[in-house]
């Protein structure tokens, strides 16, 4: 007896080799119907191909040279991500040509921060600045300024530094420590010429003495004198090494001539990537244009 759901609706089983054949036949059939539809349009097709290989050249050999600045600086206040964040702010405007913003910031003349392209701050590792997470102060970093010629480096160079020591947040904190450290400084040269009078006191005191005594009471130790003069010999050297290389938010440690960066693309990619666009634009008007046939 027949399945009446079968006679019905008069569908036949298929075998899944027949489906396999007739998917097989089908995409023999596209793959056919497809070359001939570029055997069809072959002059539009390579002409287009052509024309977007021009193109491409034509837009490598344009597209203007960049340099680069590289400079290795230490910063003795801000965190690295501050300073990251800072340098961000300063891209934006070079990268949207934003340069009457950025001559202001930078205080110089558009016919300077003109030659700039962009700003990067790194780490020595090459992380960006920005997600440095560290709090220390007083580590090296890495400062990359991409400028259209080679023309003024130093002054560029310079700008970036000023940018941050002339900051006016930054220059109170510095005055104010540098007025700090100086105070401490006048403190501790004081207290280390009386003790110094103080041992040249004792040791007259000792040469004249016939039976030099080494019993001291809690009142007079000179053991405890050599010891602070110690002491304040050691922070004395290191107030006078902070205002002799710290006076600065930011010091260059050094800086590069300019030097050609290599192109995104390449002469050959270029060429390639437009005859593409080119290709595929062809084939869309190819393709309307058979749509009556």
């Amino acid at each position: 007896m027949q399945d009446p759901i079968k006679e019905r609706d008069g569908v036949q089983p298929v075998s899944f080799s027949e489906l396999l054949r007739v998917i097989f036949w089908g995409l023999l059939r596209a793959i056919r119907e497809f070359f001939a539809f570029l055997w069809r349009n072959k002059i539009l097709l390579t002409g287009a191909l052509v024309v977007g290989a021009i193109a491409g050249f034509g837009v490598y050999e344009m597209t203007p040279t960049s340099y680069r600045l590289t400079m290795i600086v230490r910063h003795t206040e801000l965190s690295g991500m501050t300073i990251g964040h800072m340098l961000e702010n300063l891209d934006g405007l070079a990268t949207t040509h934003s340069y009457s913003e950025l001559s202001k910031s930078l205080r110089s003349g558009e016919a300077v921060v003109g030659n700039i392209r962009s700003i990067k701050g790194k780490s020595i590792t090459g992380e960006k600045l920005i997600a440095d997470t560290s709090k220390l102060t007083d580590e090296p970093f890495i400062i990359e300024v991409s400028v259209g010629s080679m023309a003024m480096p130093d002054t560029i160079q310079q700008l970036i530094l000023n940018f941050f020591n002339d900051n006016e947040y930054l220059k109170k904190l510095k005055n104010d420590k540098v007025k700090l450290m100086t105070s401490n400084l006048e403190f501790i040269s004081g207290e280390l010429e009386r003790l110094d009078s103080l041992k040249l006191v004792y040791n007259r005191f000792l040469s004249l003495s016939r039976n030099s005594s080494m019993f001291y009471n809690n009142a007079f130790n000179p053991a405890e004198i050599y010891k602070q003069s110690a002491e304040y010999y050691s922070e004395k050297s290191a107030i006078e090494e902070w205002l002799a290389q710290s006076r600065s938010p930011i010091l260059s440690i050094d800086g590069s001539r300019p030097f050609a960066m290599p192109q995104s693309s390449g002469m050959v990619a270029l060429m390639i990537y437009y005859a593409l666009i080119f290709f595929f634009i062809a084939n869309f008007l190819a393709g309307i244009r058979e749509i009556p046939k």
